[in-house]
């Protein structure tokens, strides 16, 4: 189950809102990103018949089927594989290389791997 970015934006909306008319999540994601409802219908119909998204009447109404957490452990599972030749030793150490961590996000960190000792 790899998301598109498209599909992404999708469930973003329902993680955080919950089960919404496809209607509203046509005016949240017009809103969001500019799409058209022909588009939010395309994506929605495609999370659809991955089985991603459960679509029932009244109201188009549309739920998630997959938790974020289910998706962002997939998703990462991807990442190191593909990019990081499954290490995630290698994706710390170029996360933590790269400059973009904050005090906080070290700390952070830091206080999961200790949880993990």
């Amino acid at each position: 189950m790899e998301l598109s970015k498209s599909a992404l934006r999708v469930m973003n909306q329902l993680w955080e809102k919950g089960e919404l008319p496809a209607k509203t999540l046509c005016g949240l994601l017009h809103e969001q990103c500019g799409w058209n409802k022909n588009t939010t219908y395309t994506i929605l119909n495609s999370c659809v018949k991955k089985g991603l998204i459960e679509r029932r009447e009244p109201g188009f109404l549309c739920r998630p089927l997959v938790g974020r957490e289910e998706v962002r452990t997939q998703e990462l599972g991807h990442l190191v594989d593909g990019l990081f030749q499954g290490s995630p030793a290698l994706l710390f150490s170029t996360l933590v290389g790269s400059g973009s961590l904050s005090q906080e996000d070290v700390e952070e960190m830091q206080a999961l791997i200790d949880k993990l000792k």
